[in-house]
């Protein structure tokens, strides 16, 4: 994983793009990692990995604890005697009461630990874009790796087009608004008009090919 951040940064750094803060995935949860972003002062928010056992008070199980919140500090070494490792943690209750909390990895100055969950919620699209994109994506066993970004590339292509008319349906489906009082002193005799929508163009063949 440090090495798939590695290629991402330079990516970054080649298109000059500053970043605020990183949402990671879970997936991205580990001491190299961590190591990786702390030394660079990369502020971050990752969901907690949770390990260990809560009633012993091992491991990051302790932090799910329902009836917690807040901040904490966890620390612990690295496998064979590797360097020690010391994070933020948010610990930020979950809707019902009756479920353990989210805790999040966090680094760098954070305002509250509802701002740590609001800036993780705005992964939420991405993780229900590659979700939606995977069922219409074709299957292939090709190791042709531009084949495969191919396929890919339609799949969100499909699904932004299915989006789209999703749209279109939901404006046609719509109840016209009605009128406000001051709208009938204004005009009695007045009526609502509803302008059509109009579809979008499609290309003929030879109006395709002049683009």
């Amino acid at each position: 994983m440090v090495d798939v951040l590695q290629d991402l940064w330079s990516h970054l750094q080649q298109l000059n793009i500053k970043v605020g803060c990183l949402l990671l995935d879970r997936g991205f949860y580990g001491g190299p990692v961590i190591r990786w972003l702390q030394e660079r002062e990369l502020r971050f928010v990752m969901p907690l990995f949770r390990r260990g056992n809560a009633s012993k008070g091992t491991g990051t199980a302790p932090f799910f604890r329902r009836g917690q919140s807040g901040f904490r500090t966890y620390s612990w070494q690295e496998r064979n005697h590797g360097p020690h490792i010391t994070i933020q943690v948010a610990i930020v209750p979950n809707p019902k009461d009756r479920r353990r909390p989210y805790a999040f990895a966090a680094h760098g100055s954070s305002a509250s630990i509802q701002q740590c969950a609001k800036w993780y919620k705005r992964r939420y699209s991405i993780e229900s874009s590659y979700r939606e994109a995977k069922q219409i994506r074709g299957w292939t066993t090709s190791h042709n790796g531009k084949w495969r970004r191919l396929l890919q590339v339609l799949s969100f292509m499909l699904r932004n087009l299915w989006l789209w008319f999703a749209w279109l349906s939901q404006r046609q489906s719509r109840k016209p608004p009605p009128l406000r009082l001051y709208e009938l002193q204004d005009a009695p005799t007045a009526q609502l008009a509803l302008k059509p929508l109009t579809p979008p163009a499609i290309l003929t063949p030879t109006e395709f090919g002049n683009y």
